[in-house]
């Protein structure tokens, strides 16, 4: 497993990709990468990207325990797209949008890129890689 990140400056968008077989250890430091970046570029918006992902291996309880952390966009009302297009993880990320729809109501879960940029509202994304928080 690994992840990277990138941002498109001018739409100021995050976008988080992870890869490989993912754990329970990985998801969450995943998200506290993701959540140390945030700070630094200050986004309105947010992609947690799982299209590379090539298996989940952890449960319920580890997103129920991820959705306890503090958000990664501290605006609760900013949009946040998770990108997953397999059935498995499609499932989660679901399970995980309504665990936090009380405190981050503007999560949106997708199969393909098209519909983030809809939600978005951008035509084209242009995404820069970011060094990841040391």
């Amino acid at each position: 497993m690994s992840y990277r990140f990138s941002v498109d400056s001018q739409e100021r968008i995050l976008r988080g990709q992870i890869e490989g077989k993912v754990t329970r250890e990985e998801l969450k430091a995943f998200y506290e990468a993701a959540r140390e970046l945030a700070a630094m570029t200050s986004p309105r918006a947010a992609i947690a990207d799982f299209t590379g992902v090539t298996g989940f291996d952890f449960g319920r309880e580890a997103l129920l325990a991820l959705a306890t952390f503090d958000p990664v966009l501290l605006n609760p009302n900013l949009p946040r797209v998770i990108l997953v297009p397999s059935t498995l993880g499609f499932g989660l990320a679901r399970m995980f949008q309504q665990e936090i729809e009380n405190t981050r109501p503007n999560v949106h879960v997708v199969r393909e890129l098209s519909e983030a940029c809809e939600i978005l509202g951008v035509e084209q994304f242009e995404f820069k890689p970011i060094p990841l928080p040391q």
